[in-house]
C-alpha cells in the first residue's frame, strides 16, 4: 500500500550495453492514503469521499463539495495564549448540531463555525528545541473522532529571528517583537522607540589587504550595525579611503568597495541618522602594490591548456583575480601562495602570435613583460613496438613533431576509434626527449574493464595540454594487447651452477615483450637475457652466488639470494636459488636425514603389515562359514541401500554445495595447441637442426600451390600402408603450418572437402561421410572447424563445464577404486564398481607445506588410497590454482601426526610388499588401513626422492602417466596391484576394523540401480548440455556453422545426394567429428585432470549426443546396453530437435559475403595469436622427403602442376636436404 502517490522508472536493458534500450515512468497511488476530503477530492487520479474515507469510486454516494481551511496570513509567535481564526469555504456542509473543536500539537479548544470562518479558543503553542526562526504545525478541525480538514499554523520566535537589538528592532511590526533583557521577545513592553542597543561592534573584516588602485570588496562582520543601510551609507572609511556599499545584511554584514589607497589603518563605520556610534576594527587593512616578475612556460600550443605559472608580489590580495592571455580568460587553476599563481591558457587564434599575459586585481591591471607565444599542435606519427601487456609498463617510443611545444604527455588506450569511446586504461608517464621524439610506459588497462582485451588491437590516445587531434589516433595507430607475462615461481630452493645459464619457465613471455624489456636480479645483481620464448627465458648470470639480499639490496632472511624478475609494472619473486658449490653440505645432511627417516617408516610399515597379517591368519577359517551368510546380507543390505539413495539423493546437487566454480575456457592458442598436438609431442625435431632456412623457405613457398598440398593429402589418402595416427599427424602439419595464412587454409579445407565429397558420391560411400577417421581430409576438416566455432561455443561450454563437475562430484561423493577406475556412483555399466564398500566419510584436517599456523579441512572416504589421498589434498589446498599449476602428488608427501607414534609417511604400498614378488597382487593401502580416525591431522612435506625415482620404485608397467588420477602420478598394474577388488578372490578387500570378515563378492546385477542414482542427480546437467548443442535457447548460430551446412547442401545438390544422406553428414560433421572430440577431451578445453572413471562417463555422454542425432529409430531392450537405456527418454524427446536444428540453419538468412570476409578476419586476428611452428614445418618436409618419390609422380602426372614446375621445384627442395649425393633420393630428378 502506498500512503502517497510513487513514480517508478521501468527501463528495459540488454545484458550487453548499460544503455537501456526504452525507459518509462509509471505512477502507483492508492486513494485511501488521503486522510481528509480536500486532499481527496483535490487529487489528480479521480478519488472521491464517501463515508468518512477517500475511495477510487463511491457512485452516488460521493461527497459533492468538501471544507478546505484557507492557509492563515498571519503567524502567531510560539509561547502566545491566543485565538486563531482560520478562513475556511464550504462550511455550509457541516452539520451545526455536531460539536466541533480545533486539535494542534495534543491541545484541544472549542470551534465556533462562522459562515466563512473559524474561531478556535485560546490555545498557547509551544515550541520544540529546533533553533529554527519559523517552523509550521498542523492544526485539525474535529467532528467528533472524525478529521474534517487539516490546516497548517506558522508560527515564529522573536530570538530565534534576531540575535541583536538592531536585528530585533528592524523587524516587521507585525511580528509585535522587542528588545528586553538582553533578547528578543514578543512579550518586551518596551516600544521600539525608547528600547537602547549596545554600541556597534567590527567582529572581523576580508581580505585584509587590497591593491592601491582600489576596487577590492571588503566584507565587514559584526553586531548592532544599523537598523537600515541608510545608517550607515556614506560612513565606512578603511585606512582613511571611501567605501561605498554593495551589500548589506541588517545589524550583521556590510560590503563595499574601497577607494583608492596608499596606507594601512582600520576600518571605521558611523552607525546611526540622529546620533552616531562609532565602530572601528582592531585589525588593519593594508593598500598594497600587485607587481608580476615572471611566467613559466611562455609557450605552448595553439589548443591551449598550457599550465602557465606567474610569479610576482602581492598575488593574494584583493577580492577578485583573474588572468588573460591575448585579451581571452585564463582560468586560474590555484593560487600557491602570495607570489605563485597558475591558470591554463586558451586557445590561440594564430601559430606564431604572440600574446599578452595580463593580471587583474580588482581595480589593478599589470602586464607582463615577456608575451606568450602559441606554436604548432604536438603530432604523431608512430609509435614502436605498439604491443603491450595489461599490466603494462612496456617502453615504447613516440615519433612525431612538435613534442616540444607541451611540458609533459601522458600515454592511455581507448575502447574504440570512432565515438562514442572511454578511455579503459590508466594515463602512463612520457619523457620527451626531442621535438621529435619521445619515449613513454604502455599503460596498464583498468581492473574495472570486464570485456575481453586480451589479443585485442585498441586505439592509442596522448594527454597533451588540449590537444585534442592526439586523444584518439584511431585506426591509424592502434596498440596489440595481450596477456601479462609470467613466470613460474620455484618449487622449493633452486639448485644452479654458476658458469651455466639460468633458465626460467613461464607462459605469454615473448608475446608483447623483447629480452631488453627482461629485468632479472639474482639477489642485487643482474641477471642478463640472452633468449626469449613463448615459454622458456634464457639469461646469463653472476658466475659466483650473490649475497642474500632482493633486487634493492635489502637482507633478506637466509643463506641464499632472492631471484626477482621485473618486466614493464610487473614485479615476480621466483624464490631462492643456491649455488651448487654452496649447496653440497646441506644436501649431504638431507640425504642423510632422509635415509635415517626412510629406514624408520620402513620399520614401522614392516611391523604394522606383520601385525595384520598375524591377525588375518587367526581369522582366516572364519570366513568361509559365513560367507553365504554375509552374501544374503549384503544383497539385502544393497537392495534397501539403493532404494534410499533413490528417493534422497536426487535432490542433491552439486551447486547446492558450492563444489561448481565459474567455467574458465583455456585460451586460444593453447586450446588450438592441445587440439594439433594433444596425442603427439612436437617440442624438438631432429631435421630442424639439419635443415637450412633457405630449404625451409622453398618448401614454404611451394605450399602457396593448391595443387602441392592437393598432392600430398592424395599422396597420403592413396597410400594403404600409412595408419591411422600417421594421418592426423599429417593433419595437424597441414593444419599447423596453413594457419598462418587463414583465409588461404579456409580456401584449402572447402576446396579439399568437396572433392573428397565427390569421390564419396562416386564410390557409392557417400553414406559414410565424416563417419570413419582414417580420412585426412576429415582429420583436417574437423580440426578446422574446431578452432572456427570455439570462439562461438561459450553458451555450451559453460552447460557441458557444469555436467562434468557435476558428474565429477557424483563420483566423489563414493569409493572408486584407484587402478580400475570402477566407481559407487557413474553412469557407465562398464566401470561400475560391482561390490559392496563399507566405509564411512572422515573429516582431516591438512597442514599445508611451512605453514604450521593454517589448516585445511577436508572429507575424505575411509577406504581412498594414499594416492587418492594426496590428489584430494592438493585440490583442496590449492583449489585457488588451476590444475595445471598445482604440485602433482610425486612432489609431495603426507605425514600422519600420531602422538604415540611419532610422524608416520603415509604411501601406496609397503617396501615389503613391493620386494616380494610372491605376494602378488599386492593391495594399495588405505586411510584405514593406517588407522586415521576422523580429526587427524597430517602435513604436507617436500619429496624426498624425485618423481623419476619414486615412479619406478612403485610402477612396474613401465608407463609415465597415471590415467586414473594424475597425470604426472605412477600407474598401477592390476595384474600386480589392486585397491578395492581382489582380482584374483573375487571379493572385497575393503572392510571396517570392527567387521569380523572380508565382505564377500555379491551378485553383480544388483548394483545396476546405482546407475540410476547416478543419473538422477546428473540428469538436468546432462539435458542442458544437449539442448545448448541443439541451440534449443538461442535463435542465432555461428557464422561458421551456417558456412558449413550451405556448403553440404550445395555439394548434395550438385552429386544428387538426398536430403537424408546429407542430414547425416550435418551431424556427423557437426557432433561426431567436432562434438564427440570435445566430450570425450575436456582436457582440450579445460584445465583439469585426466581420469578414468571421468572417461567412462563421458563416454556415456557422447553416446547419448550421437543418439539423438541419430536418425534411426533404435530398438531397445534388456539386452540394450544401460547407458543407452539410461537416457532412452531423452533421446526419444530430443532426437525430433536434432532434425529440427538442421531446418532451423538451413531457412536462416543466407550468410553474406561481408558478413563471411568479417569472420575469416576476425578468425585471421585470433589465430595470429598462436605462434608459428618451424618445427611443423621441418616435419612435414621431412615427411614429403619421405614419400618424395610418389610425391613426385603425382605432380609429373597431373598438367597443370607440370605447367607450374612443381616437380622440378621439389626435386630443388629434396636435393638441399640430401646430406649425402649417393641418398636414395637423388634418383627423384628422375622423375623430372
Amino acid at each position: 500500500m502506498f500512503g502517497s502517490p510513487k513514480t517508478f522508472e521501468i527501463s528495459l536493458m540488454t545484458s550487453i550495453s548499460k544503455n537501456p534500450i526504452s525507459r518509462h515512468n509509471f505512477t502507483v497511488f492508492d486513494c485511501a492514503g488521503y486522510s481528509t476530503c480536500s486532499t481527496c477530492m483535490s487529487s489528480e487520479f479521480g478519488c472521491q469521499w464517501c463515508s468518512h474515507k477517500c475511495s477510487s469510486s463511491c457512485g452516488s454516494a460521493s461527497a459533492k463539495a468538501c471544507v478546505k481551511i484557507q492557509p492563515m496570513k498571519v503567524p502567531i509567535a510560539i509561547g502566545s495564549q491566543q485565538e486563531i481564526v482560520l478562513e475556511a469555504l464550504n462550511l455550509d456542509t457541516l452539520d451545526r448540531k455536531t460539536e466541533h473543536f480545533c486539535k494542534v500539537n495534543g491541545q484541544v479548544a472549542p470551534a465556533k463555525i462562522a459562515s466563512d470562518s473559524i474561531r478556535c479558543g485560546k490555545i498557547q503553542l509551544a515550541g520544540s528545541n529546533e533553533t529554527n526562526a519559523n517552523m509550521v504545525v498542523p492544526l485539525s478541525l474535529m467532528a467528533n473522532d472524525v478529521v474534517v480538514d487539516i490546516a497548517n499554523v506558522s508560527l515564529y520566535s522573536c530570538s530565534n529571528l534576531a540575535a541583536d537589538c538592531s536585528s530585533c528592532l528592524a523587524l516587521s511590526p507585525s511580528l509585535s517583537c522587542g528588545w528586553c533583557n538582553r533578547k528578543c521577545s514578543h512579550e518586551c513592553h518596551e516600544s521600539k522607540a525608547t528600547a537602547v542597543c549596545d554600541p556597534p561592534k567590527i567582529d572581523r573584516f576580508e581580505p585584509s589587504s587590497g591593491p592601491v588602485e582600489g576596487g577590492t570588496v571588503i566584507k565587514v562582520y559584526g553586531n548592532d550595525l544599523g537598523m537600515s543601510v541608510e545608517d550607515v551609507r556614506g560612513k565606512i572609511y578603511v585606512a582613511g579611503s571611501r567605501c561605498n556599499i554593495v551589500e548589506y545584511q541588517v545589524s550583521n554584514m556590510i560590503a563595499c568597495q574601497v577607494d583608492k589607497g596608499v596606507s594601512s589603518g582600520p576600518i571605521k563605520i558611523s552607525v546611526g541618522r540622529a546620533t552616531m556610534a562609532v565602530a572601528e576594527s582592531s585589525d588593519l587593512f593594508s593598500f598594497v602594490r600587485v607587481s608580476i616578475f615572471s611566467a613559466y612556460p611562455l609557450y605552448g600550443p595553439i589548443s591551449g591548456g598550457t599550465r602557465i605559472t606567474l610569479y610576482g608580489q602581492n598575488l593574494s590580495s584583493g577580492s577578485r583575480i583573474s588572468v588573460t592571455v591575448g585579451g581571452l580568460p585564463c582560468p586560474i587553476e590555484r593560487i600557491n601562495s602570495s607570489t605563485v599563481l597558475t591558470c591554463l591558457t586558451p586557445s590561440g587564434s594564430s601559430i606564431g602570435k604572440s600574446a599578452k599575459v595580463v593580471v587583474h586585481v580588482d581595480h589593478s591591471q599589470i602586464q607582463l613583460d615577456q608575451p606568450f607565444e602559441y606554436r604548432s599542435d604536438p603530432s604523431v606519427n608512430s609509435i614502436f613496438p605498439l604491443s603491450s601487456f595489461k599490466a603494462g609498463g612496456r617502453i615504447v617510443s613516440v615519433q612525431g613533431s612538435s613534442f616540444n611545444t607541451v611540458q609533459s604527455a601522458r600515454m592511455f588506450l581507448i575502447s574504440s576509434p570512432t565515438p562514442p569511446f572511454e578511455i579503459i586504461s590508466d594515463l602512463a608517464p612520457c619523457h620527451i626527449i626531442n621535438s621529435t621524439l619521445m619515449t613513454c610506459m604502455t599503460p596498464k588497462i583498468l581492473e574495472t574493464i570486464t570485456r575481453r582485451v586480451e589479443y585485442t588491437r585498441q586505439p592509442v590516445g596522448f594527454l597533451m595540454d588540449n590537444v585534442t587531434a592526439v586523444a584518439n589516433l584511431g585506426r591509424r595507430i592502434q596498440m596489440s594487447v595481450y596477456p601479462n607475462p609470467s613466470l613460474s615461481p620455484f618449487k622449493g630452493i633452486r639448485y644452479h651452477q654458476g658458469e651455466q645459464s639460468l633458465i626460467l619457465e613461464g607462459h605469454n613471455l615473448n608475446l608483447a615483450a623483447e629480452p631488453n624489456d627482461f629485468k632479472i636480479f639474482v639477489g642485487s645483481e643482474r641477471c642478463y637475457v640472452t633468449l626469449v620464448d613463448v615459454r622458456q627465458l634464457v639469461c646469463s648470470g653472476p658466475l659466483k652466488q650473490p649475497k642474500p639480499t632482493d633486487e634493492r639490496g635489502v637482507p633478506i632472511n637466509g643463506d641464499n639470494p632472492l631471484v626477482t624478475v621485473i618486466v614493464g609494472s610487473l614485479r615476480m619473486e621466483l624464490g631462492l636459488i643456491e649455488y651448487s658449490d654452496h649447496a653440497l653440505p646441506s644436501r649431504l645432511s638431507f640425504l642423510i636425514l632422509g635415509l635415517l627417516l626412510f629406514t624408520v617408516i620402513t620399520l614401522i610399515v614392516m611391523c604394522l603389515i606383520f601385525k595384520r597379517r598375524r591377525q588375518e591368519r587367526e581369522k582366516e577359517y572364519r570366513k568361509i562359514q559365513l560367507q553365504m551368510e554375509n552374501l544374503e546380507n549384503n544383497v539385502r543390505k544393497e537392495c534397501k541401500q539403493a532404494f534410499a539413495e533413490l528417493q534422497t539423493n536426487l535432490v542433491l546437487s552439486p551447486k547446492s554445495t558450492g563444489t561448481i566454480t565459474s567455467p574458465e575456457l583455456i585460451h586460444f592458442p593453447h586450446f588450438v595447441e592441445n587440439l594439433l598436438w594433444a596425442d603427439q609431442n612436437l617440442t624438438s625435431a631432429p631435421s630442424l637442426a639439419r635443415t637450412l632456412p633457405v630449404t625451409l623457405a622453398q618448401f614454404h613457398a611451394l605450399l602457396s600451390f593448391k595443387g602441392f598440398i592437393f598432392t600430398i593429402v592424395e599422396a597420403a589418402e592413396s597410400d594403404v600402408s600409412i595408419s591411422t595416427s600417421e594421418k592426423s599427424t599429417l593433419a595437424s602439419l597441414l593444419i599447423s603450418v596453413l594457419l598462418r595464412n587463414f583465409s588461404y587454409c579456409t580456401e584449402i579445407v572447402v576446396d579439399l572437402l568437396k572433392a573428397h565429397i565427390a569421390r564419396s558420391v562416386q564410390a557409392k560411400r557417400a553414406e559414410l561421410l565424416f563417419r570413419n577417421s582414417d580420412s585426412v581430409v576429415e582429420k583436417m576438416f574437423s580440426k578446422w572447424m574446431s578452432i572456427c566455432l570455439y570462439s562461438h561455443l561459450t553458451p555450451q561450454m559453460n552447460s557441458y563445464f557444469y555436467l562434468y563437475k557435476a558428474l565429477q562430484y557424483q563420483t566423489d561423493k563414493g569409493p572408486v577404486d584407484a587402478v580400475t577406475g570402477d566407481a559407487r556412483y557413474t553412469i557407465n555399466e562398464a566401470k561400475l564398481l560391482r561390490e559392496s564398500v563399507e566405509t564411512k566419510t572422515l573429516k582431516i584436517h591438512i597442514v599445508p607445506f611451512e605453514k604450521c599456523d593454517e589448516t585445511t579441512h577436508l572429507e575424505v572416504h575411509a577406504c581412498d588410497a594414499i594416492c587418492q589421498l594426496k590428489q584430494k589434498v592438493a585440490s583442496a589446498v590449492y583449489k585457488e590454482t588451476p590444475y595445471s599449476q598445482r604440485p602433482r602428488i610425486t612432489q609431495f608427501e603426507l605425514k600422519l601426526k600420531c602422538a604415540k607414534r611419532g610422524d608416520i609417511k603415509l604411501t601406496d604400498v609397503s617396501a615389503v610388499e613391493t620386494l616380494s614378488q610372491k605376494k602378488l597382487p599386492v593391495k594399495l593401502l588405505t586411510l584405514a588401513d593406517y588407522g586415521i580416525q576422523d580429526g587427524a591431522t597430517l602435513e604436507m612435506t617436500s619429496a624426498v626422492y624425485t618423481a623419476e625415482s619414486y615412479r619406478n620404485s612403485l610402477a612396474d608397467s613401465g608407463q609415465s602417466s597415471w590415467s586414473s588420477l594424475d597425470r604426472c602420478s605412477p600407474i598401477y598394474s592390476s595384474s600386480k596391484y589392486y585397491h578395492l577388488t581382489n582380482p584374483s578372490s573375487g571379493t572385497m578387500t575393503f572392510k571396517k576394523r570392527t567387521s569380523p570378515s572380508e565382505i564377500p563378492k555379491s551378485i553383480p546385477e544388483v548394483y545396476l540401480t546405482r546407475l540410476l542414482t547416478s543419473k538422477g542427480t546428473v540428469e538436468t546437467y546432462v539435458e542442458d548440455f544437449l539442448e545448448s548443442v541443439l541451440y534449443m535457447h538461442d535463435s542465432s548460430y555461428p557464422p561458421i556453422l551456417k558456412f558449413f551446412f550451405d556448403i553440404l547442401d550445395r555439394e548434395a545438390s550438385i552429386n544428387g545426394v538426398s536430403e537424408n544422406i546429407c542430414q547425416q553428414w550435418k551431424a556427423n560433421g557437426y557432433v561426431l567429428r567436432m562434438w564427440t572430440n570435445f566430450v570425450k577431451n575436456p582436457q582440450l578445453v579445460f584445465d583439469v585432470p585426466h581420469s578414468v572413471s571421468m572417461d567412462a562417463n563421458l563416454s556415456t555422454v557422447a553416446q547419448t549426443m550421437m543418439d539423438c542425432f541419430s536418425f534411426s529409430e533404435p530398438v531397445l531392450g534388456a539386452h540394450s546396453p544401460s547407458s543407452r537405456l539410461l537416457f532412452a527418454k531423452d533421446v526419444a524427446r530430443l532426437r525430433p530437435l536434432s532434425v529440427d536444428l538442421f531446418k532451423r540453419v538451413k531457412n536462416s538468412p543466407p550468410l553474406g559475403m561481408e558478413e563471411l570476409r568479417t569472420e575469416l578476419v576476425n578468425m585471421a586476428n585470433d589465430v595470429s595469436t598462436c605462434k608459428g611452428s618451424s618445427l611443423a614445418l621441418s616435419e612435414l618436409l621431412s615427411w614429403v622427403r619421405g614419400n618424395g618419390i610418389r610425391i613426385s609422380q603425382l605432380l609429373s602426372s597431373n598438367q597443370e602442376t607440370s605447367q607450374q614446375r612443381l616437380p622440378q621445384k621439389l626435386s630443388q627442395v629434396l636435393h638441399v636436404c640430401l646430406e649425402t649425393d649417393n641418398h636414395i633420393y637423388s634418383t627423384i630428378s628422375d622423375y623430372d
